[in-house]
């Protein structure tokens, strides 16, 4: 079994999933690998912070984080090691994150 196949037999979150307290539940986007920038926002070389950012789509929002100003279907960028259960980076994944590890709220062009 690869390790997609594995989390997801592990986690079975979906669409239909419901984030609690203050969590969120996010569907991994595909990485745009060459881009350094979200929208006004500029992503220093990994060299230089600990964290690994990565892009997803809300699609769960828990009553708790509900005030944070997060939406369905907000696009966000996130700390990829805060994760729960620690996903592999393939698009189309579920995850659970606490509200506060999503670092910003990005507009698409």
């Amino acid at each position: 079994m690869d390790e997609v196949s594995q989390y997801e037999e592990t986690y079975k979150l979906d669409e239909n999933s419901i984030a609690i307290g203050r969590h969120v539940i996010l569907k991994i986007v595909e990485q745009d690998t060459n881009s350094k920038k979200y929208g006004d926002i500029l992503i220093p070389d990994k060299h230089y912070i600990n964290i690994e950012m990565l892009k997803a789509e809300v699609v769960s929002v828990g009553p708790d984080a509900k005030s944070e100003g997060l939406n369905l279907g907000d696009n966000v960028i996130y700390d990829r090691f805060a994760v729960f259960g620690k996903p592999p980076r393939t698009a189309g994944i579920f995850v659970v994150i606490d509200i506060g590890n999503i670092i910003a709220i990005i507009e698409e062009d």
